[in-house]
This record gives structure tokens, sequence and C-alpha cells, in this order.
């Protein structure tokens, strides 16, 4: 990816509340920044200002007419508005902080007010070179928008400083008071940012040699860190350029070598091994840069073997280098090729180990622990299949779980049946080998019965700690007490009736418990209000959904439980929030809670009416099928209800 791809990226998932400079030191600089934040916004359904001072409205204009953006329209239509700095900076013939954050504020309650998700504004700031009175002000106008203003309101900005035009102390000072910097088609986190609040009850002078002392010591550890993980593989790895020259190599490669990182440097693999090994990797380096992808193969080099997975890698200036890793798979190849010759290993391993025909699967030879775990002899073992193995449910898979596991080398679960019927979890490790010239499979097979009843004792935990998180909404809007909870059952039988397997019937259990976190965000007095929101007031509350997945996106779940969580109010037609998403764009579990929390909502009280009744939430869904709510989905809830189901208080 070459950095203009990467910074239109990177703009395009900016949030509300990020507060970036630009320091651009050309005109293709500033276009390859600009244009994209613009669209990226206009095209998210934010309402975008931006401000002149030196180009014309016209230029502006004419840059997003060449990015297929009806700018003449969306003008009209108040979606975009292009202001002079002396409509805005200056306004009155001076520049004061004060009232150029209170306009801003007043422009993001007017932008929600008018249905917008937010304000995105962007500005040129070389009107403070004009001499303007208050124009000295600037640096402390940054400040003040990092403490008073970005914290607290939907906004998204980009203040342009032309590096050509302004005092390095100027940029200094700039940089200085932004979170994240853009300088050369590059967004950066900003190392010398310092948070309005390590300001209080300090010097600045202190504040920033504490900081600045901090993220020194965190870049050390994370460099150190790294370190230690690319040198603890016992594999080779290594990146080289687009001439195949070295750029990095790790301790086990240098030592394979005999060369040093700093003699390895700038060197090809011609320089430093015997021609014949260096060809086979010159070879193996070009296929993975011609194909564009990761390529296996196996080298040989004196009497060892080596698997290679080389993949192209994208360098600096959009270069097109190697990048890999390189393994001793010597000993293993003879393990596999020699297994039947390795009695007491074979036999006395504590895992069940099976040695499969390749072409049908069919059981070749098996240890004693495998005759005793499934209560088979080893001649009835012979007339068996490693499918007839598999527990009846799980049959269907066996090709594909054993392709991919030959791809990628990485073990798989999956439910085995003993003799006497018995169902118990396994993992499985394969290898494919050669015996005796026959092409056969290494199964190794380990009993995890105990590891799943650990895995479920976790799983429990997690749900409890979920439902309190799921409490702390309801702290704050008690008249909800308990909706995610039965939200998530009415979902989960939902799913259950479409036929979902049972693992995303649980992501859209937990995904349930936490679909209203965001409202933590909104004001009590709002969520408990009794009578009818007002039209800010309900744009707050609309805002619940994205404030749950910011919460919500950095956590590994194994699941996107962040996007579900933000499109729990899209609908089908495209007409929910808040990014108005339609059909397939909405994920399905997103659609299942979404029409649950509806019925939920309606048959529940609320402060601002009575319960409506299960039968008003069912006649609603009806009505909205095939437009808010798909059909199937909702005549899997009418199904559900048929049969009995009832909400647990």
């Amino acid at each position: 990816m070459d950095k203009k791809t990467e910074l239109t990226d990177s703009l395009i998932n900016l949030k509300p509340h990020d507060h970036l400079c630009l320091i651009y030191e050309n005109e293709e600089q500033w276009k390859e920044c600009v244009v994209p934040f613009l669209v990226a916004g206009l095209k998210k359904g934010e309402k975008c200002f931006y401000i002149v001072d030196r180009r014309r409205a016209e230029d502006v204009i004419a840059l997003l007419k060449a990015e297929s953006i009806d700018a003449d329209q969306l003008i009209e239509n108040g979606q975009l508005v292009i202001l002079h700095e002396y409509e805005s900076y200056t306004k009155d013939g001076s520049f004061d902080p004060d009232r150029m954050i209170e306009m801003l504020k007043s422009e993001v309650k007017n932008a929600l007010s008018q249905g917008y998700k937010s304000l995105r504004v962007t500005g040129e700031m070389s009107w403070a070179l004009k001499g303007i009175t208050g124009s000295e002000r600037i640096i402390e106008y940054e400040y003040r928008l990092n403490r008073d203003f970005f914290p607290f309101y939907p906004c998204t900005a980009i203040c342009q400083y032309d590096r050509r035009l302004f005092d390095p102390d100027i940029i200094k000072g700039v940089i200085e008071t932004h979170p994240l910097v853009i300088n050369r088609n590059e967004m950066y986190e900003n190392f010398y940012f310092i948070p309005p609040e390590r300001l209080i009850g300090i010097e600045k002078s202190e504040a920033e040699v504490n900081f600045w002392l901090e993220n020194l010591q965190k870049n050390y550890l994370f460099e150190k860190e790294y370190r230690t993980f690319f040198n603890a593989t016992p594999d080779m790895v290594f990146l080289k350029d687009s001439e195949l020259k070295y750029l990095i190599a790790n301790k086990v490669l240098q030592e394979f070598s005999g060369k040093s990182m700093k003699e390895l440097r700038g060197k090809t693999d011609a320089d430093i091994l015997p021609h014949p090994v260096a060809k086979q990797c010159e070879i193996t380096d070009r296929e993975a840069l011609s194909k564009g992808r990761l390529v296996k193969n196996r080298e040989v080099a004196g009497d060892r073997v080596y698997e290679t997975y080389k993949f192209p890698v994208t360098l600096e200036k959009g270069e097109i280098g190697v990048g890999g890793f390189i393994r001793d798979v010597t000993n293993e190849e003879a393990y596999l090729e020699n297994l039947k010759s390795y009695e007491i290993l074979f036999h006395n391993a504590n895992d069940s180990i099976f040695i499969l025909r390749a072409s049908d699967h069919r059981v070749l030879d098996a240890n004693e622990a495998a005759t005793e775990t499934y209560g088979y002899s080893i001649e009835e073992m012979r007339e068996l299949k490693i499918a007839d193995m598999r527990a009846p449910d799980k049959r269907k898979k066996i090709s594909e779980q054993l392709q991919k596991a030959f791809r990628e080398g990485l073990p798989f679960e999956t439910n085995h049946i003993k003799k006497d019927g018995t169902i118990f979890p396994v993992e499985i490790s394969t290898k494919t080998a050669s015996l005796k010239g026959e092409d056969v499979i290494v199964s190794i097979i380990r009993d995890i019965t105990e590891r799943k009843k650990s895995e479920e004792i976790t799983h429990k935990s997690l749900i409890t700690l979920l439902n309190a998180l799921s409490k702390i909404v309801e702290i704050k809007d008690p008249y909800t007490a308990g909706h995610q909870r039965r939200v998530g059952e009415l979902a989960c039988a939902i799913a259950d009736r479409l036929g979902l397997e049972e693992r995303r019937i649980e992501n859209i259990r937990i995904s349930s418990l936490l679909h209203d976190i965001g409202k933590i965000s909104v004001p009590a007095e709002i969520l408990s209000k009794p009578g009818k929101l007002s039209e800010i007031e309900f744009n707050l509350v609309k805002m619940h959904s994205v404030t749950g997945y910011d919460f919500l996106q950095d956590v590994d779940f194994g699941f996107p439980v962040a996007t579900i969580v933000r499109q729990h109010h899209e609908r089908l037609d495209g007409s929910g929030y808040p990014d108005g998403l339609k059909g397939d764009q909405i994920t399905l579990e997103a659609q299942i809670i979404g029409l649950a929390d509806v019925v939920e909502a309606m048959a529940s009280h609320r402060p601002y009416r009575a319960a409506l009744g299960l039968e008003s939430a069912l006649d609603e869904i009806s009505s909205k099928s095939g437009t808010l709510f798909d059909s199937k989905l909702v005549n899997a809830c009418l199904e559900v209800f048929e049969e009995g189901f009832v909400f647990h208080d």
C-alpha cells in the first residue's frame, strides 16, 4: 500500500474528537490530505466546514468535483460550508480564541440539530501571518481547543500550516498542541503532544520533561520487546529491499551466515552464501515478488532441508521488498519419514497417534494411547477411516479442516467418538509424510476434555464481567434495568431458530449484553426524561451506538463486537443510524439484536410512556417486515413467541 492510499485510509478512519495538524511543504502534500479529509466527511454524512485564506472557494470546489463530489449541491443543502477567514477566525477584524471556540461549539450543536452525525472542519492558518490583532494567541487557541472543546464536542478538525511560511518556533508550538500530526503524507501519533490534564498544577517545562521521559521509556521498552520477540523465534527471519539486499535479519540468520547485522545490511545472498544456496534464495525471493503473495518452498543447503515462507513487503516510497522466515525442517522430515522405526516414541506417547493413508484416510497404524482412548483393538482400527472416529455432526467438515491444517500448519479442534459412543473434544495436529514410498498423514490427537472444562469456567467469568458492565448502564438508566439481558435472551432464541451455530449464538449473547454500553456517555437526565426528547437530546442519545463502538473497538473478543454494537440501530432500508447502512451491509448479528431490541423496548415500560405490550410490538415488526427488518428474522421472531418464548425478569 503506497503512502497516499495509507493516508486516505487513515483520514477515513478518523473519529469525532480527533484534532490534527497538517504541516505541508508543497501543494501536492496539501491536496493529498485536505481533499480526502473532506470527501470522507461528506460521504460519512458529516457537516463539513472549509475556511479559506490564501486559496479561493472556487479552487476547493473544483478539487471536490474532480473527486465526483457535487459540491454546489452540497453547499446549497448546507452540508458543505466554505467561509473566509474574516468570517470566522478574524471576524470583527481581530482574533479572539474565546470567540472562535464558542463559534465551533455553536456550529457543532447546529450540525447535530440538523441531523448530521458530527462536524468536520479544516482551515488555512496562514491568516495568522498578517499581523492581525490577537494572531499571536494562535498557539494558546490550539491548546484551549484540546482542553475546552474536543473532549466534549463531536468534531474532527485539521489545522493547516504551510511550513514554508511559518517561523520554526510557531511550527514547534503547533506540533506540541496536536495529538495527531500529518507531514509528508504520513499520519503520526504525536510523541510531543502533552494532554491538557497533564499540565494541571505543574509548570509546563516540568510537565514536558516528565512526559517526554515517559515516552522515551515507552519507546525503548517497545523496541526492546520487538527485538526480544524478533530474536526469540528459532526460525531465520529477514527483510530485503527491491534489489534483494538485507535490511533486517534476526540473530538466528546472523549466526547461520556468520555475519553481524552491520555486516549483512546492504548485502545480497550472493555476497555471503555459497553460490548454489544463494541462487536458490534468489529464485524464491523473486517468485514472491513476481506473484505478489506468500509463497512456500523447500530449499536445501548442504545436508539440511529448510522450509521457506516469503512474501512482498511495501517499503519507503512505495518500493516493494521481500520478507520471510526460514525453518530448518531436517529433523522433522527425518522424524516423519522414520516414525515407525521409533517404537518407544510412537507407542509410549501420551497422545493418540494415527498413521493414515493419504488417498482415503484409512488407518494404517495407531499407537497404544489411541487404542486405549478409543476402545478399539489395533485390528479394528485398521478397518476404520479417521472419519469413523468423528462425532457424526462433525464429519462433513473433515476434508476442509485437514486441507486448512496442511496449508497453515496449525492444529484444529473437533469432537471425536469412542467405540462405546462417548463423545469428547480433541485437538488435532497433522503432517503429510512419505513412509516406505507411500504418501501418509500423521495425526497426533490430544484429548482436551479438561482444557474445555477450564475454558468453560473462564467463559462463565467473562459472562459475569459482561453482566457487570451491562449493569453500569442500568445504574445510569434504571428504567431499562435488565433490558440488555432480555434483548440477549430473545436475540439468541431468534438465532437458534435460524439454525446458527452455537459459537455464533454465544457471540450474539455477548454483543447483546453490551449493545447499549455507549449510553454511559448520555446524561442521566436525558435517559430518564419523562417527556418527549428534543431533537438535540435525541441526537445525543443516538450517538450511543458510536460511543459503544469507540469503547469496544480495541477489545479483542475474537469476533467483531464493536461493529455489531455500532450497527444495532441500522435498518434494512437504510433509514437507521449511525451510518445509514442497507441490507447486507449490516451484519446478521446486528440485525437480530436490532429486532430483539425493538420488541423488548415496546413491550417494556419507559419513562416517557407505559409499556405498549407484546402484541403491539409484534404487530409493529410485522408491519415493517421487508422494509426496516429482514422478513426471515421477523418470521423467526414470531415463531419463537408462538412456541412459548417469554422474557425472564
